[in-house]
This record gives C-alpha cells, structure tokens and sequence, in this order.
C-alpha cells in the first residue's frame, strides 16, 4: 500500500507545492519519507518548483562521515543566507539527530506510533535564535480506512503537544497544516 502512496504523483505534487510554499515563507523545513526513492522523486519535484533551493539529503546509505559532511553543509549554506531544506529517511531523524535551525516538519509518508511522532516533532522545537514558531505539514489519505485511523491518532497527538490544527479548506481532506506557536522564541 506505501508503495502506490509513494508513487502517486498528485499527492506527490502536492507535497513539493507545499516544501515550496514553506521555502517561500523563509522556512527551514525537514521533509521525512520512510522511502530513499520517495524522497528522490520529492527532490526532483522540489527542484523543478524552487531550482534555487539547496536541497541535502540524508539517507541510511551515507556513511557516517558523509552524514557529518551533509550537515557541515547545511551550515555553510544557511551562513550564506541560501534557501536550503533538509530531507531524511525517518531512520537517520531519530534520537541524537539535533538541528535546532528546523522550524518545519513534512510528513510524506503516514506513521501511527505516537512516540515516533513525538520524537521527530522535537526536531523542529528546540530553541534558536531566529526561529519563531515551528509548523507540521501533514497530509491526510482519506481513501484508506488504516491510513485514517493512524491520521486520526496523529491528530490527537498533535493536540497533545499544543498544535492548533488548520485545514486547508481547498483540500480538506486530502491535507492538514498543523502549527503550533512559539511565543518564547519571537522576536522583541
């Protein structure tokens, strides 16, 4: 079943017309598929709509002084002001993963286990200087009865945290945006 989900090219333009949307609002965003070719077919979605974006990818074939030169690159990359996005197998996002720069989460493939949910959610709450609040782009697939059932309990996570749930009401349904302010980090 994830392997029509990864292959389904709306919702796959869907996901990029967000990332992109995210990167036009100055956003640092951290796009999680469990699939290396979901995210390959992302990256080039991404591209064809933001060429202007550098896009780093972390997957479970890097070693790990590759993953350590991928996020030294992220740096540099921010230093210079680019637009630049992360996107990661889940597997490589887990715990002792820490870039407090993050301040967006998209999800391209459902998961159910809270404590997952939570623990990738922590990603983009960490405090940083210029971050303001942090969003959650999650996508809704309503035509399975077992990927609604784990939107469901995502949703009742995501109150758990504090997120005030918006829909987007061209897509309600196929989409939700989750937010969840952080007042502590504004700027005076």
């Amino acid at each position: 079943m994830i392997h029509h989900l990864v292959q389904n090219e709306s919702r796959n333009n869907l996901i990029a017309t967000k990332v992109a949307e995210a990167l036009e609002q100055n956003r640092f965003p951290l796009l999680v598929s469990d699939r290396k070719d979901h995210l390959e077919l992302l990256e080039q979605l991404v591209k064809k709509m933001s060429p202007d974006v550098e896009i780093v990818v972390l997957e479970g074939t890097l070693t790990n002084k590759q993953r350590r030169g991928s996020l030294a690159r992220i740096a540099e990359l921010r230093l210079t002001k680019k637009r630049v996005m992360l996107m990661a197998t889940a597997s490589l996002i887990g715990e002792g993963f820490d870039l407090p720069e993050l301040d967006s989460l998209i999800f391209a493939t459902p998961l159910s286990f809270e404590g997952r949910l939570v623990q990738y959610a922590g990603r983009i709450h960490r405090e940083s200087e210029d971050k303001k609040s942090a969003q959650i782009i999650d996508f809704v697939d309503s035509y399975s009865a077992m990927f609604l059932k784990m939107y469901r309990g995502r949703i009742s996570t995501y109150r758990k945290m504090g997120y005030r749930i918006h829909e987007d009401e061209r897509l309600l349904g196929p989409l939700a945006l989750y937010s969840r302010s952080r007042p502590t980090l504004v700027n005076p």
